[in-house]
């Protein structure tokens, strides 16, 4: 089952991770072996970005918290700079446990940790449990498998957006669900373009299965119970997104508040809650206005 957390709280997590791993390697290394990829690969770098992103993206968002204390905001913004330094290249470059010693100190992964109550209330974060991203794995596997096809530049940008998808996913902990979801719009936008360059017989060759995994990943990243979703604080309300990535999607079922009508005329409910306004009266063709029993007067 999904965990709520929130951005803070995963960067947090993240530190701590870091902080555990000792090396007598330089921090280049050390990293590239514990993200699992190879020091002068492009994914070392991605991922190298998506942390620096998503602490960017976290600052943004508490120093935009002006119902919250300065000096809450200035503490915040002040141990995000300190995790932040592992990233430098000066940092690189120099010996791990220096850099570790000094980007992660006590002080300032508890105020992350401490400051997670307050993000959460404004930016939950649904993370999907270990079985649900190897279930997402073996969809995108399946997805990309059926939209494969060499001769088409477009389906070809979808399979190598999946794939990035897919190393994300297996590496949440490092890219974030922010970056998960990130990533989840542009594959959608490459997605609409794929099968808008289709020809009327090839419309939806393989595409349900990449509709349906799009879909299948936003749900996962919906808080239930606040009826809210990671993708709303940066993008769109709950019933909106899942219109946008699902085009199975039912639009939602909207019922008026019981409120005031038209012209101060009382509104009626019905047994579900729905308010029904007085409709508008009937005009015929010469101008007059019908009655109850359909005469003009």
């Amino acid at each position: 089952m999904a965990e709520i957390t929130d951005p803070s709280t995963e960067l947090f997590q993240l530190c701590t991770m870091l902080k555990g791993v000792d090396s007598k390697d330089v921090t280049s290394r050390t990293l590239a072996k514990k993200f699992g990829v190879d020091i002068d690969s492009a994914e070392f770098f991605s991922t190298l970005a998506a942390i620096s992103s998503r602490i960017r993206r976290l600052r943004s968002l508490v120093a935009s918290l002006s119902d919250t204390p300065e000096p809450f905001r200035s503490a915040f913004d002040s141990a995000c700079a300190q995790v932040a330094s592992f990233l430098s290249s000066t940092s690189l470059t120099g010996q791990w446990r220096g850099v570790r010693d000094t980007a992660f100190k006590d002080v300032a992964l508890n105020t992350l940790m401490m400051a997670g109550h307050t993000v959460k209330k404004v930016a939950p974060l649904s993370v999907p449990s270990a079985s649900e991203r190897t279930d997402l794995i073996k969809k995108l596997d399946d997805a990309i498998e059926a939209i494969k096809d060499g001769n088409d530049v477009f389906a070809t940008l979808l399979v190598n957006s999946f794939l990035t998808l897919r190393v994300i996913i297996e590496r949440l902990d490092f890219y974030g669900v922010d970056g998960l979801i990130d990533h989840l719009l542009n594959t959608h936008a490459i997605l609409r373009s794929a099968e808008a360059s289709q020809s009327d017989s090839q419309k939806k060759r393989g595409f349900a299965k990449a509709w349906n995994v799009l879909a299948t990943i936003y749900l996962l990243l919906t808080v239930q119970d606040a009826g809210i979703t990671a993708i709303e604080n940066n993008y769109a309300r709950f019933q909106v997104a899942l219109h946008y990535f699902s085009k199975e999607a039912p639009e939602p079922n909207i019922k008026l508040l019981t409120g005031p009508a038209k012209d101060s005329e009382p509104a009626t409910t019905t047994q579900d809650g729905v308010a029904l306004r007085p409709q508008e009266p009937e005009v015929t063709t010469d101008g007059k206005v019908a009655n109850d029993q359909g005469f003009a007067e």
